[in-house]
């Protein structure tokens, strides 16, 4: 939970295609493209420095501010696009997002941005600032939230016929997006409300896995911390998994994935704890887990 979030790579082509085949065929292939003109750009060196939230403790009303600084390691300076969108995660697990506003609880209308692209020369760090008010409702409370992306903007390369093969060149513009998430949190802190909606025992090849789908039915952001502990037919322990802790914000759903590979076949009973650090709304659910056999 450390850094920015990288979200998502986008590649963009003249071309679009997916590959997959072994290294050595991968070689001829790379040889091929080179021939063809083929010219992949650089990665980009954009990121962000400091924490992946902006928490502001706040009231109906009350204001907020932020500064979100960019860094350019490269050695070329770069553009990058400033923007913000809603976000939450669906019942598969998936990142959902939305224009800001869009979402029942989203604070993306409450602020603005300093600016919506910025230069960032080589080897520097520029900062983006942020200046919001809350609406005076007294109804608000619980957590909102919305995201700031961070996008470098490069150019696509025109597309050149190769002399050597008399084949149209092909370019590919890789864009990386981070993002922060900007969160209010107004009046007092409420009991974190999780909710076990699935569980399964994922079984594939040689992995092994209990799969638990975690739904945020209160009003806060919950970031618990998940763990599991198997228990054989005496009660003894055979493994215990912990997992970093998974932030959710209301009505939102998070997957658990917990590694079983290492569990011999048999019967067990899983023992899933989710520690919100509040002793009093501790989550603890039950899980029958069969491997290798029929359940």
């Amino acid at each position: 939970m450390g850094g920015p979030w990288s979200f998502r790579v986008k590649v963009t082509s003249h071309f679009a295609m997916r590959l997959r085949v072994p290294p050595i065929r991968m070689l001829l292939w790379l040889l091929l493209f080179q021939l063809a003109g083929f010219q992949p750009e650089a990665v980009a060196a954009i990121a962000l420095i400091g924490s992946t939230v902006h928490s502001h403790g706040t009231s109906p009303g009350g204001s907020f501010d932020g500064l979100i600084r960019i860094q350019n390691s490269g050695t070329n300076p770069t553009t990058v696009r400033v923007y913000t969108a809603d976000y939450r995660t669906g019942t598969n697990g998936a990142s959902l997002f939305a224009d800001p506003g869009v979402l029942p609880r989203s604070n993306g209308k409450w602020y603005a941005l300093s600016a919506d692209s910025m230069d960032v020369p080589a080897k520097s760090t520029r900062e983006i600032a942020y200046r919001g008010v809350v609406p005076d409702d007294a109804n608000l409370q619980g957590s909102y939230w919305s995201l700031v992306f961070v996008e470098e903007q490069s150019p696509i390369p025109p597309i050149n016929t190769n002399s050597l093969l008399k084949l149209p060149s092909a370019s590919i513009r890789t864009v990386v997006r981070f993002a922060t998430i900007v969160l209010n949190e107004i009046g007092e802190a409420e009991p974190i409300t999780l909710k076990v909606i699935g569980r399964k025992v994922v079984e594939e090849a040689s992995q092994r896995s209990l799969s638990l789908l975690i739904e945020n039915r209160g009003r806060s952001m919950a970031v618990p911390v998940p763990s599991l502990e198997v228990l054989d037919d005496q009660g003894s322990t055979v493994r215990k998994v912990d997992l970093n802790p998974s932030r959710i914000f209301p009505g939102s759903f998070v997957r658990l994935s917990f590694d079983l590979s290492e569990v011999p076949d048999g019967r067990y009973t899983g023992i899933v704890v989710l520690d919100t650090g509040d002793s009093s709304h501790l989550l603890a659910v039950k899980c029958p887990i069969a491997l290798g056999t029929k359940p």
